[in-house]
This record gives structure tokens, sequence and C-alpha cells, in this order.
């Protein structure tokens, strides 16, 4: 599922120091959930013709039930001597499956570049209005802000994680203290740093340059720590270690069973967060999301037999249609089979969309939890994956046979004995097509078309300039939902 590429990014996003130096390396350990999971690496270069370069590489390692995976990501700048971007990029490797994004700035345009595996994509999208810096020129500013006394401020940048979006970074001093590092005991001042795209505090140690020595990000699901340390103890820092445990722990448990959970037509939930409140949720296909009262608790409820009206914005949204590196539909294996699933099949869209829905449940024959986010052409190929995976097939061959489809993401019903001893819902990924002028939710893990067991968090089109910017009610439940089912089929709880 989703979850773990949206954890490597926040992983990615922890360990960007604030002072430019040339040829400069910095590492750092993680840990996650108190548990070493991997290492950060940042790289400061300055190029011969004054362009700046700048680079985070983090390599992570966790367990998926009993399953051990790796990933990756690298994400980098390069800039001109002034600080204007020349271009950022994205590349990742989810357990073998290698994909990158490159946006290259052009005056007020971006051109958008996504490649795996030799297939490329290509689109244009305008550069957000608004002052902002790129990666080099926020770590100038921001340095001079904390070497001039400064003691709370905000700045506005762009996040090749996040897409192209501008991301407001506000850092507010809390306090001083020492940090033990190679050996040496360094004054720091300490931080408490967040960004409107992503729901979290860090607290951050600086020395007195302003480099970063050590993040905590509090998440809901537990804390995320990166500390400076040397090349050797970052790497060695693993080893003995299976990484924390991401999927088996996050399960939300539920107030009693859903026997019927296949078959039954309308469903009732309260929702609660253990701290906060429970954000707005969509109220889109199957899902209508009640107001959220003063206790901080909502009411959803799904009901399978009244899809909602698409907008007039969405049935022309061209991103719904678009190829992205995750979703492309004009990749030959995708068109290919798009033809064999829907040969003999009538014209009506529900029709032809469950006929896709069907063929991807079945075409992905090895069902299991060692890919990690694979693209749909990937996945055309491998015929391998978990929910991610059928989710972004399926609005693939959706795409292919003009039918708009974006990617859906929240949380599924499993009943006892699935995964746990009692009922729990586990963080799971769909679609959702536009059909006959509604959008309609579709579950290709499933042998049935959906369920009334789905909780809807978050949609995305998957386009490649959008990155996490539409994940902001899965990242704020993970860890932090309470389930009670109100009623199944009208019927109430006892």
């Amino acid at each position: 599922m989703r979850l773990f590429y949206v954890v490597l990014v926040l992983l990615c996003s922890l360990c960007a120091s604030v002072a430019t130096a040339a040829d400069v390396e910095r590492w750092f350990e993680m840990q996650l959930l108190g548990q070493p999971a991997g290492w950060s690496n940042e790289l400061q270069r300055e190029q011969g013709d004054g362009e700046a370069y700048w680079s985070t590489e983090t390599s992570m390692h966790i367990k998926r039930g009993s399953v051990e995976v790796s990933l990756s990501m690298q994400v980098a700048w390069l800039e001109a001597s002034d600080g204007t971007p020349i271009s950022m990029t994205m590349r990742q490797d989810m357990s073998g499956q290698r994909m990158g994004v490159i946006w290259a700035f052009d005056g007020d345009t971006i051109e958008v570049t996504g490649s795996q595996d030799g297939r490329r994509t290509t689109s244009k999208v305008k550069v957000p209005e608004g002052t902002w810096y790129s990666a080099g020129a926020l770590k100038q500013e921001t340095a001079r802000r904390i070497t001039s006394g400064e003691t709370e401020f905000a700045l506005k940048t762009m996040l090749p994680d996040i897409g192209v979006k501008l991301v407001t970074v506000t850092s507010k001093q809390t306090g001083t203290g020492m940090y033990e590092h190679d050996g040496q005991s360094v004054p720091v001042t300490i931080w408490k740093v967040t960004n409107d795209a992503m729901p979290f505090v860090s607290n951050v140690k600086m020395d007195a340059q302003g480099q970063i020595m050590e993040t905590v990000m509090e998440a809901p699901f537990g804390e995320m720590v990166m500390r400076r340390t040397t090349k050797a103890k970052a790497v060695a820092s693993f080893e003995g270690s299976d990484g924390p445990e991401l999927m088996d722990s996050l399960m939300v448990p539920v107030s009693r069973p859903i026997p019927n959970w296949r078959t039954d037509r309308t469903a009732s939930f309260r929702l609660k967060a253990r701290t906060g409140a429970i954000p707005s949720l969509p109220s889109t296909g199957y899902q209508r999301m009640g107001a959220v009262a003063d206790d901080g608790t909502a009411v959803l409820r799904v009901d399978l037999d009244s899809p909602s009206i698409a907008s007039e914005a969405d049935r022309t949204n061209a991103d719904f249609l678009g190829a992205s590196t995750m979703i492309d539909p004009t990749d030959p294996a995708i068109v290919k089979l798009k033809d064999r699933a829907l040969d003999g099949i009538g014209s009506g869209e529900a029709e032809r969309a469950e006929a896709l829905r069907h063929f991807t449940y079945e075409w992905i024959s090895r069902k299991n939890y060692a890919t990690v986010y694979a693209s749909a052409s990937e996945t055309a190929r491998t015929r391998t994956g978990d929910c991610s995976e059928h989710g972004v097939l399926l609005a693939a061959l959706l795409r292919a046979d003009g039918i708009p489809s974006r990617a859906a993401s929240g949380a599924v019903y499993l009943p006892p004995g699935a995964v746990a001893e009692g009922p729990v819902f586990g963080w799971h990924m769909w679609t959702q097509a536009i059909i006959d002028g509604h959008w309609v939710d579709l579950d290709a893990t499933l042998p049935v078309p959906y369920t009334v067991g789905h909780l809807l968090a978050d949609t995305t089109a998957m386009t490649d300039s959008g990155g996490l910017s539409n994940q902001w009610n899965l990242l704020s439940l993970i860890g932090n939902l309470t389930v009670d089912v109100l009623s199944v089929d009208g019927s109430p709880d006892s």
C-alpha cells in the first residue's frame, strides 16, 4: 500500500540542512518506531560554472508483516549561481521498481518528464505564483535569519516529493541545548519546524551555522528520527536489525465485526482521532462525510446504491485521462491488456469498467507484499503486487478505454482472522472512475466490485507534478484513527 512510499518521503524530507558549502557530505542515521530503519546522505556541491547541486538520498529497510522490503529515494536540485532553479529531480527504487521525475524550469513554465524502464511521459505546468526559494537559496536565507538572531520566520519553497506546489516552512526557536556528535559536545538551538504540506511537527536541533544535527518528527504512528553521524556509523546502524514492522502494527481495531461485509449495501461509522479532530474526509463515490462534531468525531456513511455526481470540473479534467509515470494509458502493454479484457464486452461504461476491474483482479496473479508502489506499466508486465498495484493498473486500463479515473486511498475492512484475531481496518488503495456521470468506487483486490467496508481519505490523479500534496488526510489518520460501527444495512449496533 502507498503508506510505505509516504513514510519514505517523510523521512527524505527530514534532513535538509540549512547552511551552504561546497562539496559537503553529511550523513544521518534513521530510526522509526524506536528501531533502526536506514540512513540518509546529503550532498552539496558547487559546480565549476557557478551552478549549485544539492541532493538527499535516503535508504530505508522495513517489514510488511513478515516480508522484508528495501526502499530508497533521492531528491535533488540544480540551481544557478543566483539561486534561480534549473531543475529538480526525484528518483525512487521501491524493491526494484525504479522510476524518476525531472522538473525542468524555463521561465514561468516547468517541463515535467517521468521515466521508468525506458518509457517516458512529458507534460508542462506553470510555475506557482509568489515569492519562493529553491533548495540552495532556502538554505542561505534560513542560515542568514538564524545567524542574525531571528527566532521565528516562514519561507516558501518547492519540494520534489510534494510536487509543483509552494510549501510554507515555518521555524520557531523553542530553546537551546547541547548535542553529542563524533565525540564532541556541540551547542545547538532547538526549533519547532512545520510545513503546510505535512500535518506533523518536527523538533530540530541546529548548530551555530544552521546545520541540522537531529530531527524528530512527531507522527501519529510513532516518532521518525534522523541523527547526524559519520558515514560508517550511519551505514552500520542498521546491521543486525530487521527494520520496523509497518503493516500489522498499524491496523485499526473495529468496535464489532461486519458479518456480511461483502454483500451489505449501506453502513455508517463513527470516526474519532486519538489526538485532535478527525479531518473532513471527501464526500465522493459511495461515501458521505458528516460534519465534525465539537468532540472531534464525525459520522461517515457508505451507500453502494448512491454514487456521487461528478462535477463539470471533474468531467473535463484532463488529468483523469492523462499519462504519468505511475499511470500511463498509452503504454502498449496497457492497451493490449485493455483490449484483451474487453473482448466481447458491450459498450456500456459500467459493464466495461467492471470487466476491467475483474480482469485486474485476475491478472495480478502474485498477490504479495514484496512489491512496493510499482507503476501500472510495471505491474502489467510482472503481474505482481498488493493494493496499490491493483489500484494503479485498473486506473490505467480505465483511462486506456476513455473512462476518467483516479486512485483512492484510505482504509478497508478486514474480518476476524484475516490478519488479526478481531476485525480491523487496514490501510488501502483502490480506484474511482467516472461512469455515466457519477464517481464510482472499484476495488480490484476483491472478487466483488466494492464493499461498504471502505473509508476514503484522499483521491489523486497521480500526475507527475502532483507529488504527495493530496495525502494530508491519510497522513493525519495513520496511527490516529478509531472506528465504531453504528449500523449496517439499516440495523444499528445492539
